[in-house]
């Protein structure tokens, strides 16, 4: 199960909602619902993460961050308003607030385990990916739906770098 079915399926038992009456008010098919909770498909788009977050009552900053997180559809609109704090022994050092009683760190940690193997053959990827861009004719909406997963995971990888630095000056 992936960090994201673990949270979804999670959100879903609090709200005591079914599989299908949860798929109902997205909409999507509650096998869909099913196959995220058990990893046998990948996270939802962004849009439908939102629909997700907002019919299991997911308002909480910090807990809809990491939704998104472990989506991989978070976006500056889901990190306004926070503040990143430096932890000493997971504890807010003298000085700093946390945004929530529960430190962003630790909840992400598990949604950002990325191995090093990823970064090593990163560079080969881009490439790859920039030549399906320039041979696949997009549509306008097609290019905002590549657009925006391009745009979440270099927020990913600016949030990681930030997580990594913080680390070192700790």
């Amino acid at each position: 199960m992936s960090r994201f079915g673990e949270l979804l399926k999670e959100a879903r038992k609090r709200t005591k909602l079914t599989q299908q009456e949860l798929g109902g008010k997205i909409p999507v098919d509650g096998s869909y619902i099913s196959k995220m909770e058990t990893g046998k498909e990948p996270p939802p788009t962004r849009y439908v993460a939102v629909k997700l977050a907002d019919a299991l009552g997911i308002n909480d900053k910090i807990r809809r961050l990491v939704f998104f997180l472990a989506a991989y559809v978070a976006s500056d609109e889901d990190m306004e308003g926070l503040t990143l704090v430096k932890l000493a022994d997971g504890e807010a050092e003298e000085g700093e607030e946390q945004a929530s009683s529960t430190p962003l760190p630790t909840m992400a940690h598990s949604a950002l385990a990325l191995p090093d193997s990823l970064f090593d053959n990163l560079g080969g990827e881009i490439e790859e990916i920039k030549g399906l861009i320039a041979s696949t004719h997009l549509t306008d909406e097609e290019e905002k739906i590549v657009k925006s997963a391009l745009d979440t995971a270099k927020r990913l990888l600016l949030f990681i770098e930030d997580q990594r630095k913080m680390r070192k000056e700790g």
